[in-house]
């Protein structure tokens, strides 16, 4: 089961909160154009997004979070494409998996909320695991758990705080 449409006729938001209030689990396919968007929903909280062409990077999501120092890191980059970068930087001691999940959790909030950007988007939602290939080992292994309505809000206020400045540019 699941339901198709444009974001013209309903907004980003709507899509979130039915998925929170359902708890639905599946993938919502976004597309604007060339750009697709994945975003994965488990018991309707979001879990993984995937932006097609653009990759996670963990060394920088580790690095900008500051979980570990630089030679740290650099260990943990070369470790990371056998055991994954949360696993290379937790047996180095340098963060658990838990601040690992934090780091990665943030930015995918904050790529997340520039798709309520996205006005012309068409979407698909289909419940049920999602797909092979769909989302690296890591967004697999993590934890993640945003709350798709406190993202909708957050991506209003930011939404209306640009509009008024813009206003004023």
């Amino acid at each position: 089961m699941g339901f198709a449409g444009e974001l013209t006729t309903i907004g980003l938001a709507e899509i979130f909160q039915n998925i929170a209030f359902n708890r639905l689990s599946g993938t919502l396919r976004l597309t604007s154009g060339e750009r697709v968007a994945h975003i994965y929903f488990d018991s309707g909280v979001v879990a993984m997004l995937g932006i097609q062409g653009e990759p996670l990077d963990y060394f920088a999501i580790a690095s900008g979070a500051q979980l570990a120092d630089e030679p740290t890191l650099q260990t943990a980059r070369k470790k990371s494409r056998r055991v994954g970068m949360r696993s290379a930087l937790a047996k180095a001691g340098a963060c658990d998996a838990a601040d690992f999940d934090e780091a990665v959790a943030a930015h995918v909030e904050e790529n997340l909320l520039l798709l309520f950007g996205w006005t012309t988007a068409s979407f698909t939602f289909e419940e049920g695991n999602p797909a092979e290939g769909l989302f690296d080992r890591e967004q697999r292994d993590s934890t993640i758990a945003l709350d798709p309505q406190r993202l909708a809000m957050e991506a209003a206020r930011r939404l209306d705080e640009w509009d008024s400045i813009s206003r004023h540019i």
